[in-house]
């Protein structure tokens, strides 16, 4: 059993969102001040910030594949990205003065994410529209307050995408089409260069009382879609260019309350999983649709595609495709409110808004 070292507890209170840039780098999202600290998980120390600039609580933080880059989205719906935040952490750009405006959405920006090369962002707006971005090498861009500023127009932007607010959005891993899906029950494919829908998915409706609205992903070649309604009880597989079903529903999972889903495949495509808040994450296989032996009944944290989660119940730090504990013995914690992970080490916030960090240095992250 490999040994995780734990970096103590880190007193930054008031923490609300966690992202890791790097194996060695985590950005912590501050639930009062609107604020940002880059931290060194190896020793506890901070390595930049506190970076200003939002006004309200940080509820969202995402990172550019190549972590060069980090998006937050403020509890008042602003949107922040930081360039520049791996690497020598030294941009000008981090000062939190506004160097560019976003302009193209009508209403408040819901989803947003990250090209695989960081090139360009996409985003989902309750106006229901998409938008594609070109970004500046270097840049910050916000949407905020239009304060002194240049504009940045999008390059793309895709009207009336959906019947209701755009709820999630994704890039394929070539950047060539795009994902999106809303509380409707649809999913969209897009072609990322002419906004032209290149197919639509129909989701089929939650039958159960979990919140939530219907997930979707690509696999890693972008030839398939898997898809989960908002409750976590109907999985299927899509192909991405036609729309048409592929398999499912997948099997069934037992009656139970599974709320805010994610969804994912495994880097080769043989599974797809499933994880929602409070539960373990599920597993099934692509060719059968069978449920795979291992989904465990204890409660896990993370998302549907985290390396490393806890074991809730008996407070371990578990490798989510082995299901193999890895540190020497169970955490002595407060309840665990959230956590975010990379394959070298996870960070965890506790209810009293604690941060514990876990490094398994004979571990590497990709």
């Amino acid at each position: 059993m490999k040994t995780g070292a734990m970096i103590g507890t880190l007193h930054q209170r008031g923490l609300a969102s966690l992202t890791f840039l790097s194996n060695t780098k985590l950005a912590c999202g501050s639930a009062s001040k609107g604020t940002i600290t880059i931290i060194d998980v190896n020793s506890g120390s901070r390595l930049l910030g506190p970076l200003e600039g939002q006004r309200a609580k940080i509820v969202a933080m995402h990172a550019s594949p190549d972590g060069a880059q980090l998006s937050t989205l403020g509890e008042d719906l602003s949107l922040f990205i930081w360039n520049g935040i791996s690497g020598a952490l030294k941009s000008t750009t981090q000062t939190g003065s506004h160097d560019y405006i976003l302009e193209g959405h009508q209403a408040a920006v819901c989803c947003i994410a990250f090209s695989a090369d960081g090139s360009r962002l996409v985003s989902g707006s309750e106006d229901r529209s998409i938008c594609l971005w070109a970004l500046p090498d270097g840049a910050k861009l916000v949407v905020a307050d239009p304060l002194a500023a240049d504009l940045l127009v999008a390059k793309l932007v895709i009207p009336d995408a959906h019947e209701d607010p755009v709820a999630a959005v994704s890039f394929s891993s070539d950047g060539k089409t795009i994902l999106s899906t809303s509380c409707a029950n649809l999913a969209h494919i897009w072609d990322a260069s002419t906004g032209i829908r290149l197919a639509t998915i129909s989701i089929p409706p939650t039958k159960t009382l979990a919140e939530g609205f219907p997930r979707a992903a690509f696999s890693q070649d972008g030839q398939r879609v898997v898809s989960c309604d908002g409750g976590g009880e109907d999985m299927r597989i899509w192909n991405a260019f036609t729309g048409a079903q592929i398999l499912g529903p997948l099997e069934k999972l037992g009656f139970g309350w599974r709320k805010s889903p994610s969804v994912g495949f495994s880097a080769d495509g043989s599974k797809v999983y499933m994880k929602a808040d409070q539960s373990p994450r599920y597993e099934w296989d692509t060719t059968s649709g069978a449920l795979l032996d291992g989904s465990r009944p204890d409660s896990f944290s993370g998302d549907a595609l985290d390396p490393l989660v806890m074991d809730m119940a008996g407070r371990w730090i578990v490798d989510a495709d082995t299901e193999q504990p890895l540190s020497g013995l169970p955490l002595d914690v407060p309840t665990v409110l959230t956590t975010a992970s990379c394959k070298s080490a996870i960070a965890i916030v506790t209810k009293d808004q604690k941060l514990f960090v876990l490094h398994f240095p004979t571990r590497t992250c990709e």
